[in-house]
């Protein structure tokens, strides 16, 4: 009687993951304090200095379209000025403006002073002293938001040089105050006026009183923003940032890999994240100890024993060591080299370099990492010769 031997199933064949890599400094849980998104942040950007490809993060979690409602009133505004319907212009932009403060993340410091400025027009079309405080109100109010506003001559004809000094001039003499910025997470860019920070942000001092305007973002985090009166005791904005839903998400499931830090081969999971996200590297760091490791999510090498550090030279270190796996990752594990071998460590005192130069074994240089063998036996001490 014949028998016929059903030929075993191939495994399939997964496709090829885009080279490029995401990066996560979280707690097992998918939290992440403030600090670590800090660090998070500058160990992005000390990567994309080395040129490592990096997902798109502003791609691959976009936000919602900013509120309009200010800007349609702006428009509504300005359509009517053009028609010189001066009344619902006046109207429309003081809504506006209304609603700049409602929904600031739907406004920007010169489009509130643009708004301010068409109000100062409207004024100047009137005479009277009670009207010129009104209108150097009016145009101190929108140096406060913009200092180096230059208004349109044909809002205001010939005298809009002298008023523009007696609004410098009231702007002078407004005491001065300081505008106290706290963001999270660290690592936001926050904005003001032309200056682009990254949080924490050190005091903005000297400004006079008035209306501030300041706005924070971060890639996959839900913009915030807010219009705030500065006054001789000066001021504090609070901006939270919120992750979107997707990246929240991600977080969680980026935490579950942290989880598995010890784990001696990459989980299932870390594939079906690397499919998901499209990346092909994962920069996985552990906010609470600083331990990294860098998971080839394709070949399933994993770089470990790295550690994060605030201090820059560190990141960049760091970022060097992540950039060589990257650009040539290894089919197994790789290990950190933590200290040149002493004296009494010289490779030829070692009975397993004899024996192995007697089976022929290659001789390699080694200089920062060796290739952990994966055997059931006990773990060989590293060789910067042999290069395991």
């Amino acid at each position: 009687m014949a028998v016929l031997a059903a030929k075993p199933a191939q495994p399939k064949k997964l496709p090829p993951l885009p080279k490029d890599a995401m990066v996560f400094i979280l707690n097992t849980d998918g939290s992440q304090p403030a600090e670590a998104a800090g660090l998070e942040a500058k160990l992005l950007k000390a990567l994309r200095e080395k040129s490592v490809l990096l997902v798109d993060l502003d791609a691959a979690y976009p936000q919602p379209a900013p509120p309009t409602g200010g800007e349609t009133l702006f428009k509504e505004g300005k359509e009517a000025y053009d028609n010189l319907d001066l009344d619902t212009a006046k109207a429309k932009f003081s809504e506006a403006l209304v609603k700049y403060g409602q929904e600031p993340t739907g406004a920007t410091s010169d489009r509130i002073a643009e708004t301010q400025v068409f109000l100062a027009a409207i004024t100047s079309q009137n005479g009277g002293k009670t009207v010129a405080k009104q209108l150097q109100a009016q145009l101190a109010s929108a140096l406060v938001m913009k200092p180096d506003l230059a208004p349109d001559t044909k809002l205001f004809g010939p005298d809009l040089t002298k008023l523009m000094e007696k609004a410098h001039a009231d702007v002078a003499a407004r005491p001065k105050g300081a505008l106290h910025v706290q963001v999270t997470p660290h690592g936001a860019e926050v904005t003001f006026r032309d200056l682009v920070l990254v949080a924490p942000v050190e005091p903005i001092a000297d400004l006079p009183a008035g209306y501030h305007y300041v706005a924070a973002k971060r890639a996959g985090y839900l913009p915030a923003a807010t219009v705030i009166e500065v006054g001789a005791a000066g001021a504090t904005a609070t901006l939270e940032l919120k992750p979107t839903p997707e990246l929240s998400q991600t977080h969680q499931s980026a935490g579950a890999l942290v989880a598995a830090f010890g784990a001696k081969a990459l989980p299932a999971a870390a594939r079906s994240f690397g499919d998901k996200h499209k990346c092909r590297y994962l920069v996985l760091g552990h906010a609470e100890t600083q331990a990294l490791q860098v998971w080839d999510l394709e070949g399933g090498g994993r770089l470990k024993d790295l550690k994060l550090s605030d201090s820059p030279e560190m990141i960049a270190a760091v970022a060097e060591k992540v950039k060589v796996f990257i650009d040539k990752p290894s089919p197994v594990e790789m290990e950190v080299k933590k200290e040149e071998p002493t004296a009494s460590d010289s490779v030829l005192t070692k009975w397993w370099f004899w024996a192995a130069v007697g089976g022929g074994a290659a001789v390699v240089a080694g200089t920062t990492a060796g290739v952990v063998a994966a055997s059931s036996g006990p773990k060989r001490p590293f060789s910067p010769v042999l290069g395991f």
